[in-house]
């Protein structure tokens, strides 16, 4: 009984470990998502500003 239990356990850290990897994936992908999205917001500010001054 309790090397079935071991043997559970182990299985379930291995999958918790799985998981984790995948969350620290998903954490970095969505970093980078981040990071091109504010790249974008600066040139859209910078045409607005560009537009803005054509206007005036």
């Amino acid at each position: 009984m309790l090397e079935i239990i071991k043997q559970a356990f182990a299985e379930y850290e291995e999958k918790m470990k799985s998981l984790a990897n995948c969350l620290d994936d998903e954490a970095h992908h969505l970093e980078q998502i981040a990071i091109q999205c504010n790249r974008v917001s600066e040139e859209c500010m910078t045409v607005g500003n560009s537009i803005a001054k054509i206007d005036s």
